[in-house]
């Protein structure tokens, strides 16, 4: 999990008006380079600086700002420790320093926002996904993250085998199913063990069919990886006959009808962090899913009106991408510049503050999924 919640990002993305100074330096656990960590840190600070000035701030005020970072440098235990990244996020009578166990660049940026960019990894934990319990006594459908389970109410999902196929199995283990209904009356045939099991296996697929319609047609538009929850020859059955894209191979195995729901939520998110890794892979086979259709693009011009608007359900960045340019939130255009000028801001970072403030979700991107803009999304609609 994040050292660094997904509801702090958020706040953090909230906060707006000039000046917002963001620092991030690299740290190393030993070594020479350990030893240049405070030196680069100062020049960036001197950086951050220089662009307050430009950007209208007095040396005062501008000193003002700078003055949390330039008591870091002074504090001979700052620097030490196993942590791989820095930020320092500053504003006029705010500061936050914050540690991260991964790598950030050497940048400063001010602006009048806080440049979120290289947090982007502390939001790759698993994200949302869902879970199919699957048996013949009983069929639900739960929306998961890493820290809850909800069970979803479905339309047309069935219940269990006998709402499909009309059976069940007698105590002297005869299977019984109804055959057909004549003025209200139910006919039933029997037969035992002996008999061929064809009878079965068909009512088994109708049954899963009819459960695969009803979460296909839940799911579809932004699909999230579906873990199945069963016994082996009814979970592979299901993923035998599925249209659902993004079934995973591994399964909670053995019946789920007992399972109390923290069980399933628990032995689900096992499955989930041994399948992905991260959530990231998700949303890039969700994207990859949509690709060349009007539910994804790699547009930053459109994304970003599109993310002013809610509309963008999964951001992927390019965290080596830098697109530096002005957003004009109120004419809802983006002007793209080729090198960094004082005032700039980094459009995807931009295009990250607006998504999370709409509740949509941000991943690195990796080769897989990146594009001229830096940037894939998602859309709602």
């Amino acid at each position: 999990m994040s050292t660094i919640p997904r509801s702090r990002l958020e706040a953090l993305a909230a906060a707006a008006g000039w000046p917002r100074v963001s620092i991030y330096t690299p740290l190393h656990r030993a070594g020479r380079e350990a030893g240049q960590d405070p030196i680069r840190f100062r020049q960036l600070a001197d950086e951050a600086e220089r662009r307050l000035r430009a950007g209208g701030a007095t040396a005062a005020s501008a000193a003002e700002v700078m003055a949390p970072a330039r008591a870091l440098l002074e504090d001979p235990g700052g620097w030490a420790g196993r942590d791989d990244g820095l930020a320092v996020l500053l504003a006029p009578g705010s500061a936050e320093v914050l540690r991260v166990p991964f790598a950030v660049p050497a940048l400063a940026v001010v602006g009048a926002r806080w440049h979120l960019k290289p947090l982007v990894p502390a939001l790759d934990d698993v994200g949302l996904f869902h879970v199919l319990s699957l048996s013949r006594k009983s069929v639900r459908l739960h929306a998961c993250d890493a820290d809850s389970i909800r069970e979803l109410e479905v339309e047309a999902l069935p219940h269990d085998l006998r709402d499909v196929v009309g059976w069940d199995w007698r105590p002297d283990s005869l299977q019984h199913h109804a055959v057909a209904r004549r003025r209200g009356a139910r006919t039933t045939m029997f037969h035992g063990h002996g008999e061929p099991d064809d009878t079965r296996l068909a009512e088994t697929r109708e049954f899963l069919r009819a459960v695969d319609a009803a979460v296909v047609a839940r799911l579809a538009g932004a699909p999230t990886a579906l873990v199945l929850a069963g016994v082996d020859s009814l979970t592979a059955a299901y993923r035998a006959l599925t249209a659902y894209p993004l079934v995973l191979a591994q399964t909670v195995e053995g019946s789920p009808d007992d399972l109390a729901a923290h069980e399933l939520h628990a032995r689900a998110l096992a499955v989930m962090a041994d399948a992905t890794g991260s959530g990231a892979r998700w949303a890039e086979a969700r994207f990859e899913e949509l690709a060349g259709g009007p539910l994804a693009t790699t547009d930053l011009k459109a994304i970003l009106p599109a993310a002013q608007d809610g509309r963008v359900d999964t951001l992927l960045v390019d965290l080596a991408v830098e697109r530096w340019g002005r957003w004009d939130a109120s004419a809802r255009r983006a002007v793209l510049h080729d090198r960094r000028e004082d005032g700039d801001e980094d459009l995807l970072d931009v295009a990250i503050g607006l998504v999370l403030g709409a509740g949509g979700d941000v991943h690195a991107c990796d080769e897989r999924c990146r594009s001229a803009t830096g940037a894939a999304a998602v859309l709602r609609y």
